[in-house]
């Protein structure tokens, strides 16, 4: 089974090497991308019954659309949206600590 995390483009890049290396010690396959339409484009290249759980560490409005393609391909229910504590598409934040309880 595989899983995934998506990070933001737009991700402080202290945060984002973090989370990598939380990500890589617990088997996910890391993508850093711009928004929920080249998520969407990655998510094609993989059977979709194959995906364990799909992390995303994204804003609110990215999320939305990742979710409405996730309930389309049947992979809602392994859908693990994680806010960003400080957005605005500029060296956003979220809580590590929180994240690595969820992994």
């Amino acid at each position: 089974m595989t899983r995934l995390l998506f990070l933001p483009s737009c991700l402080r890049e202290d945060y984002f090497s973090e989370a990598v290396a939380i990500a890589k010690n617990n088997g996910y396959e890391v993508y850093r991308v711009p928004g929920a339409s080249k998520m969407k484009r990655i998510l094609l290249n993989y059977d979709l019954n194959s995906i364990e759980k799909f992390v995303g560490i994204v804003c609110d409005d990215e999320i939305n659309l990742a979710k409405i393609f996730a309930n389309k391909s049947g992979i809602l229910e392994r859908v693990i949206s994680f806010p960003l504590s400080k957005d605005g598409c500029v060296d956003t934040e979220f809580d590590l600590e929180s994240f690595k309880k969820i992994l």
